[in-house]
């Protein structure tokens, strides 16, 4: 269990005469060699924070000041809990750190907390959507963590690496809590663009370069520009403005059809915005569903925006940035065997003039593709009447499947974790580039597919029934009234197979001889026999263990049927007749005129003997 320790790790003095500059590299280096120490102690299973409290003390004697430094160090100890890389999956993806936690190891409790050099931070839903943290399950129940490379929290080197320190917390069903760091380290793989723009699952981001040239034409088409009167010089970024436009309730003839609310930077934190500045660029983010946010459609396609201009100073001039952000909120729908998503081709709020060198790409989990595998899974990107429709074939590569059993209906879900990305460049700014990053899931009734592969000539049916997914599979199987369970059936003659795909599906192969007695039968005339099989599936769904009943009935004709036959013969002693009976399992009776033949007739002088299916008389 986490452990927070506050101690007084070392009180030391260290002597300053003339060299004023060395006095900085002794403090660093004496604060290192304590810190170092206090680790080796602990064996290196905690985390340091430290601050330092310097108190000055005038010694006139000498010329000399002694500087006393006082250490305090604030340690995250914890019991050293084994981590294991298959509980634990981390990656540097597109513009943000994912940290994924496997479904089996979580508790029934269980959450993450973020740690900088300030201390330890545990986030509210509404926190981390500010933050730029988004938490979700997978389609396969597992735990994931997505932070923003511009995330809080996140320590910047150089502007080109960025540094996460996160702790999983899980609490098991004996209330036993565990506690496990992990620092996530990645690099900036490509330069910023001079906007970029992220809509995640739960919160909109707009990050763009710093000081660019002051801009008035900002925000909706056909937006007035923002008042620019300052009562008072403003320096630095955390004193600056932000003016928001919405579009007005009402336009009365002569006012704009905007309005405007103007707030200082705390303000609209307090508000749900969070705006900060790294070396390079000022970042505005926020929650979906903001105060000051709006929502318009563009080609039918729901759209929420913030339309917002940065105001501070910086050398003493007052510059202006862009910082609005729009999104699409619309779901995915299903177009037949598809999954559709569609976006408008340009965003209204981010673009007011002409745009040029547009492109656009998708990916999946994180990871962009190229355009061979799109086309080898089968999805589709097209343009028509400026909007961007993306197909997904239900149940392709990439996505997950899974079974459902709803009042006795079999259906399947498909979720895959997909993101678009598109760029543009206009007249404004070199390139902007806005990814959108969505779970699609849809849920769909389905009846699975029987395929009659029985060929009447082998005299055997054979019928295929699937395809399922990998959380389905075969309980038992019931023939005229019979269940016999997958190992049984083989013992009785029923050859159930399991017949699996590349892609992870299966399906059950089901093998039965026409002459099983649990295969019905009848003549239908012309020398043609109907043989029929009732049989019903049982499947279960894993690990709910929902029961599905799936009843086939499977019929075909062959014409093997022999009729009965006679056959005369003359012998010197009298008549020879022979009866073959055929394979027809019906009652028959030979009659010699008028007379059956029975034994009261063979006690006459008939003489009748049976030669396998052939009767002599």
């Amino acid at each position: 269990p986490s452990i927070r320790l506050r101690v007084r790790c070392s009180s030391v003095k260290i002597e300053r005469t003339r060299k004023r500059p060395n006095l900085d590299e002794r403090i660093a280096k004496k604060k290192k060699e304590i810190i170092e120490k206090v680790r080796k102690v602990f064996r290196n299973n905690l985390t340091t924070h430290n601050n330092i409290e310097i108190m000055y003390h005038n010694v006139e004697e000498h010329r000399v000041k002694a500087i006393s430094i006082v250490l305090l160090c604030v340690f995250s100890a914890f019991v050293p809990d084994t981590i294991s890389t298959e509980m634990f999956r981390t990656e540097c993806q597109d513009r943000h750190f994912s940290l994924a936690v496997k479904s089996s190891f979580l508790g029934h409790v269980f959450w993450f907390d973020i740690e900088d050099s300030s201390g330890m931070h545990s986030l509210s839903s509404r926190q981390a959507a500010e933050c730029g943290y988004t938490m979700v399950l997978n389609s396969q129940g597992d735990l994931v963590l997505r932070a923003s490379y511009l995330a809080c929290y996140v320590d910047v080197k150089e502007g080109s690496e960025f540094r996460l320190q996160v702790w999983f917390v899980n609490k098991k069903d004996d209330d036993k809590e565990a506690s496990y760091p992990l620092v996530l380290t990645c690099p900036l793989r490509y330069p910023w663009s001079p906007r970029e723009i992220v809509c995640e699952e739960n919160y909109m981001e707009v990050s763009v370069k710093k000081q660019i040239l002051p801009d008035s034409q900002v925000g909706l088409k056909g937006m007035a520009a923002p008042s620019m009167v300052c009562e008072e010089e403003e320096e630095g970024l955390n004193r600056g403005r932000v003016v928001f436009r919405l579009p007005a309730h009402a336009e009365a003839e002569g006012t704009p059809p905007v309005r405007e609310e103007t707030l200082a930077v705390g303000e609209a934190h307090l508000q749900g915005y969070h705006i900060k500045a790294t070396d390079t660029r000022i970042v505005l983010r926020c929650a979906y569903a903001s105060p000051l946010s709006y929502t318009l459609q563009e080609s039918g396609i729901v759209m929420e925006a913030v339309s917002a201009t940065m105001l501070y100073s910086h050398h003493w001039i007052l510059l202006m940035v862009d910082i609005s952000v729009a999104c699409t909120i619309n779901q995915a729908v299903v177009d037949g065997t598809h999954v559709l998503w569609t976006f408008p081709q340009i965003l209204p709020p981010l673009v007011q003039t002409g745009y040029s060198a547009w492109g656009a790409g998708i990916g999946v989990e994180g990871h962009p593709l190229t355009d061979c595998m799109i086309q080898q899974r089968g999805y589709q990107i097209g343009i028509q009447d400026g909007i961007v429709a993306i197909r997904i074939p239900f149940g392709a590569e990439g996505g997950y499947l899974k079974s459902h059993v709803v009042e006795g209906q079999y259906s399947q879900s498909y979720s895959i974790d997909l993101f678009y990305v598109h760029h543009w460049e206009d007249e404004r700014r070199a390139l902007t580039q806005h990814r959108s990053v969505r779970p699609l899931w849809l849920h769909i009734p389905l009846t699975p597919t029987l395929v009659n592969n029985t060929v009447p000539a082998e005299g055997m049916f054979s019928v295929t029934l699937g395809v399922f997914p990998p959380d389905m599979s075969l309980y038992n199987i019931t023939v005229e009234g019979q269940s016999v369970s997958w190992v049984t059936a083989e013992r009785l003659g029923l050859k159930v197979s399991h017949v699996p795909f590349s892609n992870g599906s299966h399906a059950y192969l089901l093998r039965v001889p026409f002459t099983h007695p649990l295969v019905s039968h009848k003549y239908i005339g012309g020398r043609y026999r109907s043989y029929t099989l009732a049989v019903t599936f049982t499947l279960v769904t894993s690990p709910l263990g929902e029961t599905y009943n799936h009843p086939v009935v499977v019929v075909c004709d062959l014409q093997d049927v022999v009729l009965p036959k006679l056959e005369g013969q003359c012998t010197d002693r009298g008549i020879k007749v022979l009866l073959h009976h055929g394979n027809l399992d019906s009652q028959w009776e030979v009659y010699f005129g008028g007379h059956k033949l029975d034994w009261a007739l063979v006690q006459r002088g008939c003489m009748c003997w049976r030669r396998g299916r052939t009767v002599t008389a």
